[in-house]
């Protein structure tokens, strides 16, 4: 069996040591919804969650301006980010309005929006520049009397762009707008500078953040949000009833497994805070300086530093298509993707690539790589092996289309790497 090289973090990141432990109490605590004293017990230890995950994203836990609540995950909270400020979602057919969103949003974003827009909203989906980000003068150029909703992610999942959703929420807020303003943060944990206080003190009403991608177990998620966010324009109704959980914002019983993961996962990488910034911006660069010399590579993503998250490369092998190159790698222990993980397993190509000004030719042979916490250098030594191996093998071989129809026959090669 090859030695098995995880550069897929962007999808989820391995399991931390920390949560391991924190996962140990939980056996012993109950509903937190009970009266009892175990009841009591695991109530106190959401609380204690709660407070954990909001120093980690740079809040006052002691201070009442903002709320968070947890969800099922990245998806409902971006889910909830866009349903919960447009109203009771049984009426959505027959109300309408505009909203300005950008077009390389996570398909938890960007496929609702493309509903709303099949039901009759009037949406705006903002390109960005070749580079992967956007332009806040596009997205206030299309702001008009009747936008209701804006939405920008912080940190595309794909490219690892770093967003300017501080600076348009500035901007809208300074030129008068009073609709809700939100933003998917799930990709922004851990891997910038960019805290979730930075948005909500900027002008934004809600952020959505999940788990699995800092070390925790998925099927848990948070919705964090502005107390003022609770005005008349911008009213949050919850998706879902039949409880008094949560404050009655996400009725059902608590994920207590996951949130205690959640929240030792959040202390761990706070503690490790710049310093686990600069190893994978390290062990980023490393992979990246051992294959640029490669015939037809190309990295996409903009020349600053400040603009990229420190763990992700999105990069192209001119002339190899990228799913034969992960099935590829995947034999011989490389993991990695195309693009996000909730698309990856269907027919097509990404939009993000698409949205950035590619062919849909070229977009098929874009490449994710995304470092975490448990990378090592002697991982990435040998995944360079790897990968070098397999890209010159495509390029010598004379009938590419029986590569690219069968990665078997390269895949089954033995590999002899120094």
């Amino acid at each position: 069996m090859s030695k098995r090289v995880y550069l897929d973090a962007n999808a989820g990141a391995q399991l931390r040591s920390s949560v391991k432990v924190a996962l140990e109490t939980c056996f012993s605590v109950k509903n937190p919804s009970s009266v009892h004293f175990a009841g009591r017990a695991a109530r106190s230890l959401v609380r204690d969650s709660r407070r954990k995950i909001l120093s980690f994203l740079g809040f006052n836990p002691a201070s009442s301006d903002q709320k968070l609540i947890f969800t099922s995950g990245g998806t409902e909270a971006c889910n909830q980010l866009i349903f919960a400020f447009l109203g009771p979602r049984e009426r959505l057919a027959q109300s309408k309005g505009h909203i300005l969103t950008s077009a390389i949003e996570h398909p938890a974003m960007h496929e609702p929006f493309q509903q709303l827009a099949g039901l009759g909203w009037d949406v705006d989906f903002i390109p960005p520049e070749a580079n992967g980000r956007v332009r806040v003068e596009d997205f206030l150029s299309q702001v008009r009397k009747d936008t209701c909703l804006v939405n920008l992610m912080s940190v595309n999942n794909e490219s690892g762009v770093v967003q300017p959703i501080v600076e348009l929420a500035r901007d809208l807020r300074a030129n008068g707008y009073q609709g809700a303003i939100v933003s998917d943060f799930v990709q922004a944990l851990g891997k910038s500078d960019l805290l979730a206080s930075d948005l909500l003190e900027a002008g934004v009403d809600a952020i959505a953040i999940s788990s699995h991608k800092i070390g925790a177990p998925s099927g848990t998620g948070a919705i964090v949000m502005r107390q003022g966010s609770q005005s008349i324009c911008r009213t949050f109704s919850p998706m879902l009833s039949g409880g008094v959980q949560e404050e009655g914002f996400r009725p059902g019983t608590e994920n207590l497994f996951g949130i205690l993961a959640f929240a030792a996962a959040c202390e761990e990488t706070k503690q490790e805070g710049e310093e686990l910034r600069r190893r994978l911006k390290y062990l980023r660069d490393l992979l990246w300086s051992g294959l640029k010399d490669l015939p037809g590579i190309q990295r996409f993503g903009p020349a600053e530093e400040d603009y990229v998250t420190s763990n992700t490369l999105m990069l192209s092998f001119s002339g190899l298509r990228a799913d034969d190159l992960v099935v590829a790698f995947d034999v011989h222990g490389i993991m990695c993707s195309t693009g996000s993980a909730c698309v990856s397993g269907k027919q097509g190509v990404s939009h993000v690539p698409l949205a950035m000004g590619l062919s849909e030719e070229r977009a098929r042979e874009v490449l994710r790589l995304s470092v975490d916490w448990s990378t090592t250098e002697e991982e990435i030594r040998h995944a360079l092996a790897v990968i070098r191996h397999i890209v010159e093998s495509a390029r010598a071989d004379s009938d590419y289309q029986q590569f690219a129809s069968a990665s078997v026959s390269l895949s089954g090669r033995a590999l002899t790497l120094s």
